[in-house]
This record gives C-alpha cells, structure tokens and sequence, in this order.
C-alpha cells in the first residue's frame, strides 16, 4: 500500500513539473468566456429582465460557460467558437424588442436603472470582517467602486475557483491557472488595497502606524501558510519544490507584499513617485540581476537546498517580482476604485458625485496600450523559451499580467457603459422629457382655460352695459 501511494505522488509530481505553460493567445480566449457571459447577462437584463429571476439560468449564464472554457472547449480553436457562439448570441438579445413599451419604460426609469445597476449572482470573495471593516471605516471623500469593479473581482474569484478545482486532474487548468492565476491574485491585491490610502485624508499616513497594521492584517496568511506545510508534510501529499520551495507557499507570498509596500511608502512622498513607477523601477532592477548575474540559473537551477534559504530560494527571490507587480495593481487601483479616475491626483475641492465612466475607459485604454506595448519590446530582446516565466516573476511576467489585468478591466467598463449605463441614462433623459412635456401641457391647457374664463367674464360685462343703456 505504501509503495502504490508513493508511486501515486510521483506521478502526481511529474505531471505538474516541466510544463512550459499556454501561449497568451490561448489563455486569453479561455478568459475571454467571462466577457462575453458578462455582455450576454447585461443584454438580457437589459431586454429581458424577468428571465434572470431564475438562479439556474444565472448559474447557466455565468458559471457553466466559464467551466466549459476550462475543459471542453480549452483550445484555441474550440476557446475561438465558444465565444464566438456567446458573441452572437449577445447580439441577437439586443436585436430583441424590449418587453415593455417606451411610454411603460419611461414612466419607470428608476427601476429600470435599479435592474440594470443590479449584481449578478457571483462569488464573493468579501468576508465578514472586510464588512465589518468597512462599516467601521466610513469613506469621507471617497465612495467604494460600483458593481463593475465587483463583478470583475467575482469573475476572477470565479475563474480561479474553476481552476483550483481541476488542478489535479485537468492539464488546461494546471496550464493556465498556475500562468496566470496566481500573478491575477497579486494585482487584484494591490488594486483593492489602494482603497485605505483613497479613504484616508491624507494620502501618506506614518508609516510606523501602516506597517503595524499591515503586519497585524498579515498573521492570518502567515498561519494559514504554516498550516498549509504542516498538512501537506504530515499527509505526504504531492510537493512541487520548483514553485515556491521547500516550506514557501503563495499564502506567504500574499502576506509580505502589503508590509512590503507600507516599507517604500516614505520613497513615494520624498520624490513623489507613482506606485506604477516603484513598481516598475523593481522590477527592472530585478530583471537586470537576472540577466546579468548568475540569480536565474541558480533559480531555476538543480541545486542542493542545505540551507533555509536555498530550500526556499524559488519563493523568496520571486518576491521581488511580485512586489513590482503589486505596486503596479496599487496605483491601477488609484485611477479605478474612485468615482473620478483622477480623484487621487486633484485637489479634494472638486467636485467627484458623479462616476465617469468614459474617462475611466481613456485611461484604461492608455495604460494597457502602453503595457502591450512594453510586453512586445521585451518579448524582441527576451530568449524564446524565457519571455515570461511565473517562477522567476520576470519582468515580462510582470509587465504581462498587468497588461492582461488592465484590459480585462477595460472591457468590463465598455460593457457596463455600452449595455447598461447608456441605456439607464437615455431612459431617465426620456423620462424627463416625457415629464417635461406632460408639464408644459398642462400649463397651456390651464392658461387656455383662463382665458376662455376672462372671454366669458368680459362678454357677461359687455351685456350688463348694454343692459343698463337700454
């Protein structure tokens, strides 16, 4: 029985070492299913909102395609279809007539609109002590994100739940998930960990104070960690050492990058940086070690691990990657979270009551052209077989996932803006033109109404004077 059980975990061990991952042209059309399923629920929201009072049809919707982009539809070809199929299935909702009438739809607008703002069933990723965190920790200049940022949170939470899920037994979810899974996970971080800094009233608070918090905020993952190699040394469950290392796991990954960040917080107010810029700036620096010190070999490399660092080294020097990536989703977060994608940068007197959406989109469009377009210069000077690599946390790697985060986050908002912003606010201006013209309406009918009175008393004037002068 013993010797069946280790050959088990030496097969479950092999066949999750020396992959060299999915190609981005693959692992974006299997993530691209959760765009198309957003923009099929918007539009039959949006035609037709009484379907979606069903939760199995939102379970069909959001959930069944993500796990068939997962499985049966995981290559490129099938991945192209499927979302093709979703694509046009989207557009023939929208060419359905709505179900109620334009009189009907004006005269409700504010429902309408509650529909559409309405947040599809997802998974939420928000304890009991974030809400009770926030309830404490009332914004005062600042408002949280709507449910577009939500449901690209859930979406993510989502995939990833998908992936885990068939991390074992599935070879397109070892592939992709642990490609861009976990790099997804340390920019999502950062993205809503700008929302403390965009709540304080100030931007930079000491950073003695930040630190203790983050540290306190960080046990958590550190024993969840311990508990994670605890269990799996105790159990003998199947160990990939070329991850993270011997004890490293992703958990304590997560839990250093936030004090991490709090450390550089005083480099940021001296010169004033972006967080994008540090987080750049580190991992330019890391790259050049790599390339021109013998650190990637001995990462990478079959080395004894006789020391605690050695046995971790795969965890402990991708650190520096994923801070970089970090910092970068932090400053990203600065530009979505807020109402205004500037509010970060203006003086707390203008006015920021009311989202705009489409300057969100511009600066979302620019900054994942320019992410692309760093991806492709290092892709040129990049080895083939080592553009972007996960284990070391490369540049490239960084620069990718941001690029890919940023997008995605983009079509989010294009759709929210074309399938359900739009829409609510061209039916709320036919409502107030409708209630604008039912109001000079009865205006005119009422001054009609007087002077058809004044008319009559004028006439019953004349005939009392020709009454008297008879």
């Amino acid at each position: 029985m013993g010797l069946a059980s280790d050959e088990y975990r030496t097969l479950k061990e092999s066949s999750v070492t020396g992959l060299t991952g999915s190609s981005l042209t693959r692992i974006n059309l299997i993530s691209l299913t959760a765009l198309t399923t957003y923009a099929l629920w918007a539009a039959l929201r949006l035609k037709r909102p009484r379907l979606l009072d069903s939760v199995l049809l939102q379970f069909a919707l959001l959930v069944l395609p993500l796990l068939l982009s997962c499985t049966l539809f995981s290559s490129a070809a099938a991945s192209s279809l499927f979302n093709a199929a979703l694509s046009l299935a989207c557009l023939g909702v929208l060419r359905l007539r709505a179900q109620v009438s334009a009189v009907a739809r004006d005269a409700s607008s504010a429902k309408v609109r509650a529909a559409h703002l309405a947040e599809p069933m997802r998974i939420s990723i928000d304890s009991a002590g974030d809400a009770a965190h926030a309830a404490a920790n009332a914004p005062t200049r600042y408002e949280y994100p709507d449910n577009v940022h939500r449901n690209d949170k859930g979406k993510r939470a989502e995939s990833q739940a998908l992936g885990l899920a068939f991390l074992d037994d599935d070879p397109t979810a070892r592939r992709t998930s642990m490609d861009l899974g976990v790099g997804s996970f340390v920019f999502s971080l950062g993205l809503i960990n700008a929302a403390p800094l965009l709540r304080a009233q100030t931007r930079y608070e000491p950073v003695r104070a930040s630190l203790l918090r983050e540290v306190r905020k960080a046990v958590p993952l550190l024993l969840l960690g311990g508990a994670r190699v605890v269990a799996v040394k105790g159990s003998h469950y199947q160990e990939h050492l070329s991850e993270y290392g011997v004890h490293w796991n992703f958990f304590i990954t997560l839990a250093l990058l936030p004090p991490l960040a709090t450390i550089l917080r005083p480099l940021a107010r001296q010169r004033n940086a972006r967080w994008s810029v540090i987080g750049i700036g580190i991992g330019i620096a890391y790259e050049i070690l790599l390339r021109l010190t013998r650190l990637q070999s001995y990462v990478l490399g079959p080395g004894p691990r006789i020391s605690l660092f050695s046995a971790n080294k795969e965890g402990i020097i991708s650190l520096a990657g994923y801070l970089a990536l970090y910092l970068i989703g932090l400053d990203v977060g600065h530009y979505v979270l807020p109402l205004d994608p500037y509010y970060a940068y203006r003086r707390a007197s203008v006015s920021r009551n009311k989202p705009k959406y489409e300057k969100l989109c511009e600066v979302l469009a620019s900054l994942s052209l320019l992410f692309w377009m760093a991806y492709g210069l290092l892709a040129l000077v990049s080895p083939a077989e080592r553009v972007a690599s996960r284990r070391l946390a490369n540049l490239p790697y960084v620069i990718w996932v941001s690029a890919f985060n940023v997008s995605f986050l983009l079509g989010y908002v294009a759709i929210f803006l074309a399938l359900v912003e739009w829409p609510a606010s061209t039916a709320n201006r036919a409502a107030d033109d409708a209630s604008t013209r039912q109001r000079l309406r009865a205006s005119r009918r009422k001054a009609r109404d007087n002077s058809s009175d004044e008319d009559s008393m004028e006439e019953e004037a004349e005939d009392a004077l020709r009454g008297l002068e008879r």
